[in-house]
């Protein structure tokens, strides 16, 4: 399915990216130019803007890398970032519920007769653990082949421990759980450099202080655009973990079926990503009060699952 040639570099047959939007571009630029992917597949609704991604996208890369871009049907990994306009004044990302809920019912109406079998889907559609969910539900896949990306809320903690500690981010290995935007942070189980990392409550204080100041920041700059250079940065890395087949340790939202006593729901969790997809929903060894805000947190996501009827 991949291969890996002298130059290091992986070639994968198909990709896919349904979006002519900022991230669904950004991300399938930063594929292109990692030299991922021999080609890759866009697809959208307003075909002449599509059109327009695409002729520039091979242009831009033709120094860089030999991948082609072009327009055509679904592919082995498909990343679909659709979703109603960006609005600054929406502060929950479960506003678009039923909206964006029209959207991905569409897309998997006209994407099911044509899915491959084994195919990937990786979805950055807000909320993202409902259509996660709604995903494996409406295509009726293994749940594994559904990938939720939900990396900024573990990007945004390690970020302000560093600011806080002066610890390097790159040494951090701390991980969120529970609802995009909503997640709460595993501290007991944070680590660095491979030891336990030991924050004091003030510190705690200050790095949830630090993430609800900087959401909030970014909701005051009204500037109608999403995350497109982090979110496309890190849902490349969750491509390159399914092509390289290392067993990359990464957050994404997944579907449970009986692990932490949950089913019928997707939950941000720590996760193997290998080249079927999600291999291994990592137990970070939950305390008594994790549990409880994680059972709190799925009751949520089920009660909005009811709300769409994907119950």
């Amino acid at each position: 399915m991949s291969r890996k040639d002298e130059k290091g570099i992986y070639n994968y047959e198909n990709g896919c990216y349904r979006c002519r939007g900022g991230l669904g571009s950004a991300t399938a630029f930063c594929v292109g130019q990692k030299g991922l992917m021999d080609e890759i597949k866009m697809i959208d609704v307003k075909k002449n803007v599509m059109e327009t991604h695409v002729m520039d996208l091979y242009q831009s890369l033709l120094e860089d890398t030999h991948t082609r871009f072009t327009m055509a049907d679904y592919p082995d990994i498909i990343v679909i970032t659709a979703s109603v306009p960006y609005n600054p004044a929406v502060t929950d990302r479960s506003a678009n519920l039923k909206l964006n809920y029209e959207i991905v019912e569409s897309i998997c109406r006209e994407m099911k007769p044509y899915l491959k079998p084994g195919a990937i889907v990786i979805t950055g559609t807000n909320p993202i653990e409902i259509y996660t969910y709604a995903y494996y539900k409406l295509l009726g896949v293994e749940k594994n082949k559904v990938i939720g990306f939900c990396a900024p809320d573990m990007i945004r903690m390690k970020w302000a421990i560093e600011e806080i500690t002066g610890i390097p981010y790159a040494a951090i290995d701390a991980y969120c759980v529970g609802e995009h935007g909503k997640a709460f942070r595993l501290y007991e189980q944070a680590m660095v450099d491979g030891k336990p990392l030991v924050l004091t409550d003030e510190q705690k204080v200050t790095v949830e202080k630090m993430n609800v100041e900087w959401f909030a920041h970014w909701q005051s700059c009204k500037s109608g655009r999403t995350t497109t250079w982090t979110s496309s940065i890190h849902i490349t890395k969750i491509i390159e973990a399914i092509l390289s087949d290392e067993g990359a340790i990464l957050p994404a939202a997944a579907v449970l079926d009986g692990e932490f006593g949950l089913k019928d729901v997707a939950v941000d969790m720590i996760c193997r990503i290998g080249k079927s997809g999600i291999e291994e929903i990592i137990d970070p060894k939950f305390t008594q009060q994790q549990l409880s805000d994680l059972n709190i947190t799925a009751e949520r996501l089920l009660d909005m699952e009811r709300q769409i009827c994907l119950l």
